[in-house]
């Protein structure tokens, strides 16, 4: 790795507009100091104001940036933190598209989708965030890439997500970016959304939209999941359930940390199952899913 000049790009995310460092930074720094620099500036972006959050776009360049510095680098990263510490610092997480790691046995994939609307057959996805992990909580990549819908983004749809027509202008078409998250997971992985018959139905409509054929994923929902459970909360939806087990709720309604969210949910519900796959399987269907009511 070129410290240099990853020492130039810390200085120059340090001088731009976005909010001050919320960590301190040597110009020697460690990959993994510059990620926790970047995870704790994301979250004071996506807690400002919608201004704020406009400049989400340019942070993630600099990620991008930054990924392709790593990628290449010659030494090898610091030891990693517990993986209970590690998962706790996950939805804060900067976003990025990780290299797929080779593993044995199966992988996971949380995922999530933002939209122009509630409704596949008349709205797009703008947004895309996954989670690749391991029963055990091993994270081995992620995936967060927005999508150009082609028209602008509804001001109701901003309003939840804070993701404006001028973030995804440079994006590529759904579809697209639908495929290289399909590849990212691969095929075999079980996926797991949250109120998965929403994520389910955009994937479908994607593919339709486009002349393609949906492809026989494996989806798991963890709303039916733990509805199953009795919980004692006063709804299901994710971040009360997030709560419910004292996890971060921090930029939820943002793909990846839904994503991040999810694979909360279900290392909790696994947790103590002597076959966690098979527990999880439990709850996976293959697309096309049945219709339900739309979150």
């Amino acid at each position: 790795m070129d410290w240099a000049e990853l020492a130039d790009w810390v200085k120059r995310v340090k001088e731009s507009d976005l909010p001050a460092a919320p960590i301190a930074l040597a110009p020697a720094v460690r990959i993994h100091d510059v990620s926790r620099y970047l995870a704790a500036l994301r979250s004071e972006v996506a807690k400002g104001a919608d201004t704020a959050r406009a400049r989400t776009g340019a942070l993630q360049r600099e990620v991008g940036l930054l990924m392709e510095l790593t990628h290449g680098g010659p030494a090898a990263p610091p030891p990693e933190p517990p993986a209970a510490a590690h998962r706790a610092e996950l939805p804060a997480s900067p976003p990025a598209v990780d290299s797929p790691q080779a593993q044995d046995g199966p992988v996971i994939v949380a995922f999530d989708f933002e939209t122009t609307g509630l409704y596949p057959d008349e709205s797009d996805i703008v947004e895309v965030g996954g989670v690749k992990f391991t029963p055990q909580g091993e994270v081995m990549g992620r995936f967060e890439r927005f999508a150009n819908p082609g028209y602008a983004i509804p001001a109701d749809s901003t309003a939840v997500s804070g993701i404006t027509t001028e973030m995804v202008a440079g994006a590529e078409p759904p579809i697209t970016v639908l495929e290289a998250f399909i590849d990212w997971a691969g095929r075999d992985a079980v996926y797991v959304a949250h109120n998965a018959s929403f994520d389910a139905g955009f994937i479908e409509a994607t593919c339709e939209k486009a002349g393609r054929k949906c492809p026989p994923l494996k989806v798991a929902d963890t709303l039916e999941w733990a509805r199953s459970l009795g919980l004692k909360t006063p709804n299901y939806k994710l971040g009360t359930l997030l709560a419910h087990y004292h996890k971060n709720t921090e930029g939820l309604h943002r793909s990846m940390a839904d994503a991040h969210g999810v694979m909360e949910l279900v290392l909790q519900f696994v947790a103590g199952h002597l076959a966690p796959m098979e527990e999880l399987m439990r709850w996976a269907r293959p697309l096309p899913l049945p219709p339900s009511s739309r979150r």
